[in-house]
């Protein structure tokens, strides 16, 4: 090979293999759009754009850039509202809902530059001046410390994870079409695929077999002379291995665009002082773990006259107005809900679930321009059928006897309401009744079809009972009921008040039109509980229960046989769980006065029969769902088995039959670590709660004289552990000093709650002495079921 031939090729070769370096000129600038999107099961989606400017190169040869996040749009499912979502849009950021302390750093840098190093490949070689930026806005918030220390924390992948995803290499080699190569870890496999000018089309696959991902595909566009990404689609289906279950298919996409900088109105620093600020994240309003009066009050000073028209603002200071609980501070709130405008409170509807329970029985105009606003929310329907519908529980002419009247005035007025606001407010309940009834009537031929569909089934019950000697009437209603879709009884919670209707035809006489009724209800209601993605099913599953009852009840003097069945089928559906009890079933019981469980029935007619086979298994499940019963079923088990022993029964069958408790260390606050076996061989009580939850502060005088007496042994064969979740070791010390506690308390590690399937606050867990767990539903007398538990295997 001749000497030039031998120079080209050599140069050739060196070109192929040169890096694929970044080629930026000082002073150029763009941006980066990234949008990711979650498919599957969390339905998020998210939109982050980053200004760039080139600053040039320092002298080490790295690339310096300014960066600024300049736009941010995430949408993601609300905690604990299902089939609701939180929207966070920086163009219009005065509608955001800060209920995530996740907006911190958004919020901290949102429209601030940093600096970004980049090395000659593309990659990110460190982030400046973020940590800055963000102390710099924690300072100014007063935020909490443990949310200081998070944010800092954060910081090592967030925003850096980003801006890595639009900078980072595709390979260290010249890329060139046609070529391909495959990334260090051998998984992904790159092909360039076609060029047009600079633009080189790439095409990206992948399958791993670790938690990340299983397949992972997209489109790059690559420009070969600056060396940045002009744009890229990818898509992953994640699959992560889960223990003792099967993988949740997720499913996510991301999509990145190179555009000219993107420019908008400067950011609402004011807002967001004030929205940190007065939120829960800040301690500007406090001393220490509590709200001050005056700090308050004095925030509303300066705050009103610039915020009075912003929601946010609006019904954050209604939300601080409640904290304070007295007399005084509740008459304050109200006249402040009373003079909010609507419109101000759908962002935060528990106040406009509050204002309309306020005005519902004073004019039924104003109640129903509340409702307007209202039944755009998930408590519209809670406020129509839990709340509203009780009104018309009693007669519709009975009137406040001059009793309960009296009452009202002597202990209003030691609340300092003047003469003529007690006049107004007892002519108001002497019409309250009139007033439900209008409202009523508007609802139910509102042209605006949620608040019809969701009034009507109440309105035919309320129009059947105020008719009930008119057959025709309640012939109307059945008929309407058999009609009816079961989206629109599901809306409408229509299985409660076709059973109403029922009885009402079965006291007229109309047993044929009442069993058609019924049947029809059975029907639709047993294919709303079928339905797994049907949120309500729980609550119509314990309707379902009672429909199966009635049938049992109405059946019973023609058809025994087929009666049982029907009675087993009412078993079968009680609610085995707290999840399964379901909080809308209280109000369902309190209007079709049916039970919680109808196991107990069902047991006496299968102990009628004799049937040991059958019996046992149901013994079994009623204890576990109804633990408290335990006295009674050994009484029950004891009488129909004469000789046997309930406690070898409760201990080889019924406490097998429980979950194996999972294992865990946990740090107490005394600074000791405490774990599961530490308590083997005793019945151990958990309790799930943080100084944040209402209910479990409210308790919390009763649990720690229970512990105290666990320690003093009064409690032989007991043991009780305290786990804060959500909290900080310092405010549960502080919590426990202030209320002079002493119990065994430590902190969750934010796992054992899963592994408990903790679903809300304060929850109770019973653990055998062999280790096995059993959930305690809420509203159940744990200490008498731990109590009963420890007894039976003394």
């Amino acid at each position: 090979m001749t000497k030039p031939f031998l120079l080209l090729f050599c140069l050739i070769i060196s070109l192929n293999l040169s890096a694929q370096k970044l080629n930026l000129e000082t002073g150029n600038t763009f941006a980066f759009i990234r949008h990711s999107a979650m498919k599957t099961p969390y339905k998020s989606d998210s939109e982050f754009t980053y200004n760039f400017k080139v600053l040039g190169k320092d002298n080490e040869g790295k690339y310096r850039l300014e960066c600024v996040l300049q736009r941010i749009w995430q949408k993601e499912p609300s905690y604990g509202r299902v089939g609701e979502f939180t929207v966070f849009n920086s163009d219009s950021i005065r509608k955001t809902t800060l209920q995530s302390s996740g907006l911190l750093i958004p919020f901290s840098i949102l429209g601030k530059p940093f600096e970004v190093v980049l090395d000659s490949l593309g990659r990110v070689d460190t982030v400046e001046g973020l940590e800055q930026l963000v102390n710099n806005s924690l300072d100014i918030w007063q935020a909490k410390d443990e949310l200081r220390a998070q944010c800092i924390q954060n910081l090592k992948a967030t925003p850096r994870v980003e801006i890595e995803g639009l900078f980072r290499p595709l390979s260290e080699k010249k890329i060139a079409y046609p070529g391909s190569w495959t990334s260090e870890d051998k998984q992904t496999q790159y092909n360039v695929t076609g060029k047009k000018g600079a633009l080189l089309m790439i095409r990206q696959s992948s399958s791993k077999e670790d938690t990340t991902y299983s397949v992972q595909k997209g489109d790059i566009v690559l420009n070969s002379n600056t060396g940045l990404k002009e744009s890229s689609q990818i898509y992953y289906s994640l699959s992560p291995k889960v223990k003792n279950g099967p993988s949740e298919e997720i499913e996510t996409s991301e999509t990145i665009k190179l555009v000219k900088p993107v420019h908008i109105k400067a950011v609402d620093t004011a807002w967001i002082n004030m929205a940190v600020r007065i939120s829960w994240m800040s301690t500007w309003l406090k001393s220490g773990d509590e709200d001050d009066s005056l700090k308050v009050f004095n925030a509303f000073k300066k705050y009103d006259p610039i915020f009075r028209g912003d929601a946010y603002y609006v019904s954050t200071k209604l939300s601080l107005m409640q904290h304070f609980r007295s007399d005084r501070a509740y008459r304050n709130y109200s006249k402040e809900l009373a003079k909010t405008p609507n419109h101000l409170l759908e962002s935060q509807y528990s106040h406009l679930f509050n204002k309309l329970q306020k005005v519902a029985d004073k004019s039924a105009d104003s109640a129903y321009a509340i409702a307007q606003y209202m039944s755009k929310t998930p408590s519209f329907s809670d406020w129509v059928h839990n709340s509203f519908a009780q009104d018309f529980l009693r007669d519709r002419y009975q009137k406040p006897s001059e009793e309960e009247m009296r009452n009202f005035a002597e202990y209003v007025k030691k609340l300092g309401w003047t003469d003529e606001e007690i006049a107004q407010e007892q002519k108001d309940r002497m019409n309250s009744s009139e007033n439900s009834y209008m409202l009523l009537d508007k609802l139910n031929n509102s042209n605006n079809l949620t608040m019809q569909k969701t009034a009507h089934p109440l309105y035919l019950w309320v129009t059947s009972k105020d008719n009930s000697k008119d057959k025709s009437v309640l012939m109307k209603a059945a008929t309407e009921f058999g009609k009816m879709s079961p989206a629109d009884l599901q809306t409408g919670n229509g299985g409660r008040y076709a059973l109403l209707i029922y009885d009402l035809l079965q006291r007229a006489g109309e047993n044929k039109t009442a069993a058609r009724l019924l049947d029809g209800t059975i029907n639709q209601l047993d294919g709303l509980v079928k339905d797994s993605l049907n949120t309500e099913r729980y609550a119509q599953q314990n309707i379902l229960a009672f429909a199966y009852y009635l049938k049992y009840k109405e059946t019973a003097a023609t058809d025994s046989a087929k009666a049982v069945r029907y009675l087993s089928r009412a078993a079968e559906l009680s609610p085995k769980s707290e999840k399964e009890s379901a909080h809308a079933s209280f109000y369902d019981r309190v209007f079709l006065h049916s039970k919680d469980s109808y196991r107990g029935e069902y047991l006496a007619e299968l102990f009628k029969k004799g049937d040991r086979s059958s019996v046992l298994p149901f013994i079994i499940e009623h204890i576990n769902a109804n633990p408290n019963q335990l006295g009674e079923m050994k009484k029950t088990y004891e009488g129909h088995f004469p000789g046997e022993s309930f406690n070898r029964f409760f201990a080889e069958k019924i406490i097998t039959s429980w979950a194996l408790a999972p294992d865990f260390v946990l740090k107490g606050i005394d600074g000791k670590e405490h774990g599961l076996k530490d308590y083997k061989g005793k019945w151990l009580m958990l309790d799930f709660w943080g100084t944040w939850c209402g209910p479990c502060c409210q308790e919390m005088p009763s649990i720690n004289s229970f512990a105290k007496e666990v320690e003093e042994g009064k409690h032989k064969n007991v043991s009780f552990l305290s786990i804060a979740c959500h909290d900080t070791e310092e405010k549960v010390k502080s919590f426990f000093t202030k209320n002079n506690y002493a119990m065994p308390a430590v902190m969750s590690d934010n796992v054992i709650e899963k592994n408990y399937n903790v679903r809300s606050y304060p929850s109770k867990v019973i653990i055998s002495p062999e280790g096995r767990m059993l959930t305690v539903n809420f509203g159940t007398d744990w200490k008498d079921v731990v109590m009963q538990f420890s007894k039976i295997q003394e």
